[in-house]
């Protein structure tokens, strides 16, 4: 991802909903997962510079998005529930 303040590329995690899953997966106890669940929209403008074929261009992008995503995941300890919320 681009960082303006240091003028360069950094490396950056973007946590994600299927991280649950595979989390709950590598234990060996994964019992299922529940149905995501989705926080209220939002509404941004994004604003930058976006490579193109011919060359860079100053962009502006209006996206809507949910502001969470929750699921939750289920083991085989006495079926307990481990939620998990990621945040736009």
């Amino acid at each position: 991802m681009w960082s303006k303040a240091l003028g360069r590329a950094v490396e950056t995690i973007w946590p994600g909903i299927n991280e649950v899953q595979i989390t709950a997966a590598r234990t060996g106890q994964y019992a299922g997962l529940d149905p995501a669940r989705f926080g209220p929209d939002t509404t941004r403008v994004f604003e930058g510079r976006a490579k193109t074929e011919n060359g860079w261009r100053d962009v502006r992008v209006q996206v809507t998005f949910p502001e969470w995503a929750q699921v939750t995941a289920y083991r085989m300890v006495n079926w307990c529930p481990f939620s998990k919320t990621v945040f736009w």
